[in-house]
């Protein structure tokens, strides 16, 4: 499933989407990027969407004579992080053309399951970095869990 939204609906959503820009994202792969402050491109209520959202800028406006931003659709997809958010940058001749044969929903579904096992592997990341020892003291390591117990003494 994904929704297609018209970003044009709202007059703040296009200018935030430009305002974000300027602020920059970071290219994770050809024409997938990453926008630190996700808050700032796209609405609120569409970045906690469990679905890929597909927006559309254009409008009513001629696809020939807007510009290039306005012609490319831009699909933001579902993220565990609530301030990141991950988005393609599509031809819209390209994604009508693989929603029409099929291809569309396994080339998401296929990235979607990237970007959860690249999650995946953060979190065990993270998790073997809090038993790594966190400084040394009298000859013996001291634990994140440790570190922050207090000893009882008599």
């Amino acid at each position: 499933m994904v929704w297609i939204v018209d970003g044009t609906r709202l007059t703040r959503d296009y200018s935030r989407f430009i305002k974000g820009g300027k602020f920059g994202s970071i290219e994770l792969k050809p024409g997938i990027r990453k926008a630190e402050f996700g808050y700032e491109f796209f609405p609120s209520n569409w970045l906690k969407s469990s679905v890929p959202v597909v927006f559309d800028f254009l409008g009513l406006d001629n696809a020939t004579s807007a510009d290039p931003i306005r012609r490319t659709l831009y699909c933001l997809f579902p993220s565990h992080d609530e301030y990141n958010a991950v988005y393609a940058e599509i031809p819209r001749e390209v994604f009508i053309k693989t929603a029409l044969n099929g291809e569309w929903s396994e080339r998401v579904t296929a990235f979607m399951d990237e970007m959860e096992q690249e999650y995946i592997e953060e979190q065990k990341q993270r998790q073997r970095n809090m038993q790594q020892p966190i400084y040394y003291r009298r000859k013996r390591f001291i634990y994140p869990a440790k570190a922050y117990r207090k000893k009882s003494r008599r």
